[in-house]
């Protein structure tokens, strides 16, 4: 389980500034054993959270309030990358030919290097001071008119399109 690349995550954490690491938490759901097996480590940071395994609905209400940041350098398909993108949470996403592929066309995504930290570290800290990763705008009920701005820029080139024909 190397290959999954929790150590870039822990590496980019030791880069952030004090200011940046108060606003966050790192959620692996691992146990601190594993954690410190695969990555070496000595002492598990004070941002970190380990849960050890955990069920398909606590990691499903745990993405739900989550950025997923997905280190993988070695992977066949991101399954955490299909279920946060399904509930439209932000992605940071190794920059690999296949999770790019399990990505597609899904705008809230920033990639990195799987083996830069501190180009991670400064995608966290953008996300943190600025959220510049969050493309959505929201889906209004009451009208039943989805928001979201990439089907909105499709609804806009779409009519454009039509009054072009006209």
């Amino acid at each position: 389980m190397v290959y999954k690349n929790h150590k870039v995550i822990l590496e980019a954490l030791s880069l952030l500034p004090k200011d940046i690491k108060r606003k966050i938490q790192i959620i692996f759901t691992l146990t601190e054993s594993e954690l410190i097996n695969l990555t070496e480590i000595k002492s598990i940071p004070e941002e970190i959270v380990l849960t050890g395994r955990v069920n398909k609905q606590e990691v499903a209400e745990i993405l739900s309030r989550s950025i997923l940041i997905f280190p993988s350098y070695i992977e066949t398909f991101g399954l955490p990358i299909l279920e946060a993108k399904q509930i439209e949470r932000p992605l940071i996403v190794a920059d690999v030919p296949v999770l790019r592929e399990s990505v597609s066309d899904y705008e809230d995504v920033q990639y990195f290097n799987p083996f830069d930290s501190r180009h991670l570290a400064n995608i966290i800290s953008d996300f943190v001071k600025n959220r510049t990763i969050t493309r959505s705008v929201g889906f209004d009920e009451e009208s039943g008119i989805n928001t979201k701005l990439d089907n909105l820029l499709t609804l806009v080139k779409g009519e454009m399109s039509r009054h072009a024909k006209n």
